[in-house]
């Protein structure tokens, strides 16, 4: 996307949670969640375990993967509206 203020955490595994999370999430101006299921799932064990409630979520749940384009797209979307 061409910005440094942008960082990206990825989980290999969803369970146990790193104990590091929280930690990390809270450094972030803005959380959002990146998810292939229109429940967001992982967001809500996320929040059971640290607290933290990520209100921005991408979710797609037609069965295909995002494409770089989809979230790109739907990042400045959210960021947009924030005027960050």
């Amino acid at each position: 996307m061409g910005r440094e203020d942008i960082s990206f955490l990825h989980f290999k595994q969803v369970y146990p949670l790193y104990e590091g999370t929280r930690d990390y999430l809270q450094k972030a101006q803005k959380n959002i969640i990146i998810e292939n299921n229109a429940t967001s799932q992982f967001g809500k064990l996320i929040k059971l375990y640290t607290g933290m409630d990520i209100e921005a979520k991408i979710l797609k749940y037609n069965g295909l993967a995002f494409s770089v384009e989809e979230v790109a797209a739907e990042i400045k979307k959210i960021l947009g509206k924030e005027k960050v």
